[in-house]
Parts: structure tokens; C-alpha cells; sequence
């Protein structure tokens, strides 16, 4: 069992973060009514967006530079910034259950978000499920976001190595 109210980040792991049972309690930056609001640009973010995004502290609730898998456990978690956020795969499934409120994404990460199982309750959110891909083939979710629910786009067409824009094969035009 833990209980961590935290400034910055709750749990953060530089490679792998692992949940498999327990009782996990966190606030991250004094919780969801604490993070700044969002607001939209014109254009297309990320795309032709020129301004320069100011940078602040991370307060993640659980966050990992690489994978993060939540296959069982009773998780309640207030946070600022996402709520899970992962650099790679991130995997929800079998006895997951979490319960989310938070000022940004309720799961995020920057590669896939495969869930197969569990309960998902995002009670608030910007984003509730943002990855490049994202997998469901199994368990229950329920969430409320003010943008998107879920975000197959990973929030920009940085985050990807996709050719959005251009002609087809990337050839440029011939004079």
C-alpha cells in the first residue's frame, strides 16, 4: 500500500515500471484542479506551429522512459499532468483498476497503449487515451475528457514517422 502526494512526479522509472497488485494512493502537483488550463491554437498544432511552448515540472502519477504494464491493483490517482505516461508500450490488463482524475492525459504514451483488460475510470481528463496506436480488445472503460476521448495521433504529427503532408513517396515537384 502506498500514499504519495508529490510535487512532481509520483513514480517514475527510467526504464520499465511494473504494477502487478497493491494499493497505490497519488497526488501529483497538488492534483487535477491544479493544472493549467489548456488552450487551443489556430492551425494544426505541431504541424505549423511556430509559438514556443513554455516547459514545466513533471507531475505524472506513474511515468516510465520505457514500458509500463498495470496488470492488477486498486489504483486512485489526482494528478496535474497525465495520469500514466510511458515512452513506449503501455499495457493495461487482467485485475487493473484505476481510477483517474487529472488536468492532462488520463493514459498517454508516446508509442502504444494496449489495453486487454481491467476497469478504467477517468473521472477527469483533457485527453482520456492518447498513444500513436492504440489497442483495445478487452475490459472496461468509462471516461470524460474536455478534448478528445481517445487520440490515436499522439498529439502531433512529431511524434510520428508517418509522411503526413506531400505528395505520395515524398517526391518533391520537378520543374
Amino acid at each position: 500500500t502506498f500514499s504519495i502526494d508529490a510535487q512532481q512526479d509520483g513514480i517514475q522509472a527510467g526504464n520499465t515500471l511494473e504494477i502487478t497488485d497493491g494499493s497505490l494512493n497519488i497526488t501529483t502537483g497538488g492534483g487535477a484542479s491544479n493544472a493549467p488550463e489548456h488552450t487551443e491554437q489556430m492551425g494544426f498544432p505541431g504541424w505549423f506551429d511556430t509559438s514556443t511552448t513554455e516547459e514545466t515540472d513533471s507531475a505524472k502519477g506513474l511515468k516510465s522512459d520505457g514500458d509500463l504494464t498495470v496488470s492488477g491493483g486498486v489504483l486512485l490517482l489526482d494528478c496535474m499532468d497525465d495520469a500514466l505516461h510511458c515512452a513506449d508500450v503501455m499495457t493495461i490488463s487482467d485485475n487493473a483498476d484505476l481510477t483517474i482524475s487529472t488536468g492532462d492525459d488520463g493514459l498517454h504514451s508516446d508509442n502504444t497503449l494496449a489495453i486487454s483488460g481491467g476497469s478504467i475510470n477517468i473521472t477527469k481528463s483533457y485527453e482520456g487515451l492518447e498513444a500513436i496506436f492504440i489497442e483495445i480488445s478487452g475490459g472496461e472503460t468509462t471516461l470524460f475528457s474536455s478534448d478528445d476521448g481517445l487520440n490515436a495521433a499522439g498529439g502531433s504529427s512529431a511524434d510520428t514517422d508517418f509522411d503526413f503532408m506531400g505528395p505520395p513517396g515524398g517526391q518533391g515537384i520537378s520543374e
